[in-house]
């Protein structure tokens, strides 16, 4: 058997190449992800309404939660950075108790990626959401899971997909998993994410 001579082999590539790209086996690379994982925060370190975060990719204010289009006004509300991992990710994650979180990210990003956990009562108590993509708001009275699917975002901004997979975790309160947004057309300028009781963590962006 005789070796393959290098300019034999360039051609044997690109003839390769071309046949995957006419059988549409050619696909795009996966988007990289930079994510924010919230270690940098002490544990224990807390915010109120009105506080920003420089979450390294974005910058995260916190502001109010509503519950039927009314503001959420308790003394204890705000964010706590917990030493704990109930959203999936590693410890710590960052504990919303009645407020939301209103993140813009620093660069351009068409794909938001993070994990998520709500505590919801067995009766459906305080499963109601905040969310709001590129300038418009919405409740959603089934909770996080009940994003899934949805399409939001002001025309002149960009509209946005969320794709949303929660479950009950371990017979409790918890429901946890991930959360995605997604531009459908454009850039995601701006979200945020409300609850009575949750958590966040892996907070990541992709261009």
């Amino acid at each position: 058997m005789f070796p393959i001579r290098c300019s034999r082999v360039a051609q044997l590539v690109a003839l390769a190449a071309a046949g995957a790209a006419a059988s549409g086996s050619v696909h795009a690379a996966p988007a990289q992800f930079e994510c924010y994982d919230f270690s940098g925060l002490a544990v224990g370190s807390k915010y109120t309404v009105g506080d920003m975060i420089d979450a390294r990719y974005a910058t995260i204010t916190i502001k109010p939660y509503f519950i039927n289009g009314t503001p959420a006004a308790a003394e204890v509300r705000g964010v706590t950075v917990n030493q704990s991992q109930i959203a999936g990710g590693p410890a710590p994650e960052a504990r919303l108790y009645l407020v939301t979180v209103n993140v813009v990210p620093k660069s351009r990003a068409t794909r938001v990626r993070m994990n998520v956990a709500q505590s919801i009562a067995q009766d459906g108590a305080f499963a109601n959401a905040n969310i709001e993509v590129n300038g418009e708001k919405h409740e959603s009275p089934s909770g996080i899971a009940g994003l899934d699917g949805k399409i939001i975002g002001r025309p002149a901004n960009g509209k946005a997909k969320l794709s949303s997979s929660i479950t009950p975790q371990g017979g409790g309160n918890w429901h946890s998993g991930t959360l995605e947004i997604r531009a459908d057309p454009g850039n995601i300028e701006s979200f945020s994410l409300g609850m009575h009781s949750g958590m966040i963590d892996n907070l990541c962006f992709a261009k």
